[in-house]
């Protein structure tokens, strides 16, 4: 079970909800419909936070949140479900990504293993680099797709 306090869920959990649906948006090449949007982010984003308070192993709780991303990308955003799929998982790997080239350099100039940084109260402000990296690499594919008329 990870410990994530209230802000956690204002600096994790609520912006990985926008950037989650987005990326499927993006990633499925669906124009983002705002009023599902919004509520699909929030929604994903209180499921993240809860899903968190599981007491279940480390690494689980990636795939139920990726579980409950796939369902909400298909129930509420109406995307097809191979697209909100491939799409979910897609996210997962880019926010992989992300983690794996700021993580590195986040315990480096903290000076801090990524146990003690998991731990601590940093560890909600550690992983915002790694979501602007994958706002980044989702932005940029709906704005290609966008300009190249690929959306649906």
């Amino acid at each position: 079970m990870l410990k994530l306090p209230l802000e956690g869920f204002f600096l994790r959990a609520l912006p990985e909800g926008f950037l989650g649906i987005f990326a499927v948006y993006a990633f499925s090449g669906v124009r983002v419909n705002v009023k599902r949007f919004i509520i699909a982010s929030i929604s994903l984003g209180i499921a993240l936070y809860l899903v968190r308070f599981l007491p279940i192993k480390f690494g689980i709780h990636t795939m139920i949140g990726l579980l409950i991303h796939i369902i909400i990308a298909f129930q509420i955003n109406k995307i097809e479900i191979v697209s909100s799929i491939t799409s979910s998982l897609l996210y997962v790997v880019c926010l992989a990504i992300g983690e794996a080239l700021t993580v590195p350099f986040i315990t480096s100039y903290l000076n801090m293993t990524v146990e003690e940084l998991l731990g601590s109260s940093m560890s909600n402000i550690a992983g915002i680099p790694s979501l602007i990296f994958v706002l980044l690499v989702v932005s940029v594919t709906y704005s290609i797709k966008k300009r190249f008329n690929k959306l649906k």
